[in-house]
């Protein structure tokens, strides 16, 4: 055989990396350092693990090479089970070994709890702060982001290395994904069947994040004049994103009529911002005909339609890059929106953040001056397009619990005053729903503060006390022209449901992500506690643990409302159907013996039932979660029955063999269920008793105290 010098033009070789020799040395040695550490839990028992107890102490630092790691103190919090307990290795740390398989699903990166170690930078003792935001903490040293704890057990690799990788934090709706989050269902199932389940979808929604490929042979021609004409009809009147007063239509309007109209059209070149806002109203336009005559299939491939968009994103660097008017922010901003929907890619990050920063490069934030005499039109106009990307970016921070791009307090530019599109009821929508989109970034500036400081329970109640009681003033103050009627379930006539929809739902999203903090194994702040906070906190947490179960059932009460079609943001058909699905799943598997979670199973079948729809309906959309969590939630209850019946008849047949002799045993005998409806009566008394026990009402805490998850 010929070597391989000899076949230079097939043959790639790579030159070596400088340092990768280094590097590799690294990481062999912190692999040998790992396998040191862990030998004991793979191949010992619980029992042969150092003694835990309710007093402090002091932990001996994992011996790494080249790691910054200072000793810490831990607790055993009253919130967290028996079983739980033992799973806690002395450097805080899990034993479980759910994850050491390697998974042939691509990377995702889902933020672990763990991942950071607060008693390196935060200060043990936090005082009382006066604001409702806690304090900000101090920027973390190099040596910090150098532990072994920063890996939450999902990448195989680096994540610069790994094509795949996607980021969503722990407030995000596929957190459950995480390996602290499969470590905890895992625990309470008793089953590992979970892993696979919550790897596929956090694969699969990650996948859709970006595109294979975006080279095109040919462009997509531009529509005949009628065409143009029906499509911008139907993106100003029917579509969603052509109601919130992005684009001024008769503005627009004008200019298409001039286009047509001129012989020598302005080429790409000469105006790319023209011809990336025409393209993309075209896409979007043709996406609302193409269903309301054919009922195609939802894969954004098929039909002109994603022609006209790639048309548009090919002068993306030029609408950034070049200079451009406010015309280049509207188009960017109407792309994002037009990936927004479930038949496309979820393009809609970088979009958005892309046309949010190019906003604020042109100073769309800030109000006006008053020396520029900007007509009123243009006025409203500037503000309508920059808060609808307020608004989308803060969304998408909400559902991916990503950084935000922009503070509240760097904001000046003033709400509309007046609707851009004649419509007042359009504007009521506009306005309360940049209402919520501030409330939002405060829930999510306040919780990521939170779990990078130690604040006292108090402390922590009270910012999420005032942060529920801000978001229910803001709901309640909403008109009756954009909310649903309560009493005989009628949508306002003056607008678009989907806007009504998304108020609704995201009224009951951001109540599940403030409580879910007490809630969720693994989503919960590092708090401290004293031993007087123990018995408020267990009734702050029930009270956290109903009302987040509550708000689940009320999202998926008013799925039926939902029209599915290529045009339905992907917000309403799985990010809010899947937010109440993984709350509702989480908190049967808390409390698998009440005597209500027969109708919370049927709630997660009526999720189920509604992802089945979209299957169906779209033909290329797939969502085994949900079926496979009803599944597993449905085993684990009918498991925790036999147990609870198991344990009752045992009970009873000791009482019985106690009582031999007398005619004490000969009724316990009996009350037993022997053959008789009496047992069915006692299993019930089991349960009843059973669900009411202490240890339920420590069940749903999953805090930790002193211990970092």
């Amino acid at each position: 055989m010929a070597p391989a010098a000899d076949l230079t033009l097939f043959c790639i070789n790579y030159g070596a990396r400088k340092g990768d020799f280094n590097v590799m040395e690294e990481r062999l040695s912190h692999l040998e350092t790992f396998f040191n550490h862990t030998d004991e839990t793979l191949i010992g028992s619980v029992q042969d693990m150092p003694p835990r107890g309710p007093t402090e102490a002091v932990v001996e630092p994992v011996s790494v090479p080249n790691v910054a790691y200072e000793p810490h103190t831990f607790q055993q919090s009253p919130f967290i089970s028996r079983s739980e307990q033992e799973d806690i290795r002395p450097d805080g740390s899990w034993s479980s070994n759910i994850y050491r398989r390697n998974s042939p699903m691509p990377s995702v990166a889902v933020d672990d709890g763990r991942a950071v170690d607060n008693q390196q930078y935060i200060p043990r003792e936090s005082s009382a702060q006066v604001s409702d935001d806690p304090p900000v903490p101090s920027t973390p040293t190099l040596s910090s982001f150098s532990s072994t704890l920063e890996d939450d057990g999902i990448s195989m690799r680096p994540p610069e290395e790994e094509m795949t990788f996607e980021y969503h934090g722990l407030g995000s709706f596929i957190s459950i994904c995480s390996k602290p989050g499969i470590e905890w269902v895992c625990r309470r199932t008793g089953s590992t069947d979970f892993e696979k389940t919550a790897r596929k979808l956090a694969s699969d929604v990650c996948y859709r994040l970006k595109l294979e490929d975006l080279t095109t042979t040919a462009k997509e021609p531009e529509p005949g004049e009628a065409d143009a004409w029906a499509y911008t009809c139907a993106y100003f009147e029917e579509s969603v994103e052509g109601s919130i007063g992005l684009v001024y239509r008769p503005q627009f309007e004008n200019l298409l009529r001039a286009h047509f109209q001129q012989e020598h059209t302005p080429t790409v070149d000469q105006d790319p911002a023209w011809y990336a806002l025409r393209y993309i109203i075209y896409a979007a336009g043709w996406r609302v005909q193409s269903w309301k005559k054919s009922y195609a299939d939802y894969h954004y491939a098929r039909g002109p339609g994603w022609g006209y968009f790639t048309n548009a994103l090919s002068v993306h660097s030029k609408l950034l890059y070049c200079r451009t008017s406010l015309m280049a922010i509207q188009a960017l901003a109407a792309m994002s929106m037009y990936v927004e929907c479930i038949g496309c890619p979820a393009l809609d990050w970088m979009l958005c953040l892309n046309a949010m920063k190019l906003a604020e490069s042109k100073g769309l934030h800030t109000r006006p001056a008053t020396a520029w005499n900007l007509p009123d039109t243009a006025l409203q106009l500037r503000s309508h397009v920059w808060w609808s990307l307020f608004v989308y970016e803060r969304h998408i921070v909400y559902r991916s619990a990503r950084p935000l791009a922009i503070d509240d307090d760097d904001i000046t530019c003033q709400l509309p005053e007046k609707p851009i599109d004649g419509n007042a009821t359009n504007l009521d929508y506009f306005v309360h729903v940049v209402k919520h989109a501030q409330i939002s970034g405060r829930i999510a500036r306040a919780i990521t503060r939170l779990r990078k400081s130690k604040q006292s329970f108090h402390e922590v109640k009270r910012i999420l006390t005032t942060l529920q009681s801000t978001l229910d003033q803001w709901y309640e103050s909403l008109p009756t022209t954009v909310r649903i009627d309560t009493t005989t379930n009628e949508f306002p006539r003056d607008l678009h449901p989907m806007k009504t929809l998304y108020l609704l739902f995201s009224y009951y999203g951001s109540t599940i992500s403030i409580n879910s903090v007490m809630v969720n194994f693994w989503n919960t702040l590092p708090i401290h506690f004293e031993a007087t906070h123990y018995d408020e906190a267990r009734d702050f947490i029930s009270q956290c643990t109903e009302v987040v179960a509550e708000a689940a059932r009320n999202i998926v009460r008013n799925l039926r409302h939902v029209a599915i079609t290529p045009s339905t943001p992907k917000c309403l058909v799985y990010v809010f159907p899947l937010t109440a699905l993984i709350a509702l799943f989480a908190h049967v598997l808390k409390f698998p013996d009440r005597p209500a979670v027969g109708a919370d199973i049927q709630f997660m079948d009526m999720v189920a039932g509604h992802m089945n729809y979209v299957e169906f309906a779209s033909a290329d959309l797939h969502f085994p979660f949900a079926r496979d969590v009803v599944n597993l939630a449905r085993f684990t209850v009918m498991k925790a029955g036999q147990q609870t019946a198991r344990r009752t008849t045992t009970g009873s047949w000791s009482k019985a063999m106690r009582g031999v002799g007398d005619g004490a045993g000969t009724e316990a005998v009996k009350s037993a269920g022997v053959g008789g409806a009496a047992g069915a009566a006692a299993v019930t008394d089991g349960l009843m008793m059973h669900m009411t026990s202490p240890e339920d009402l420590t069940r749903p805490s999953s805090l930790t105290a002193d211990v970092n998850i």
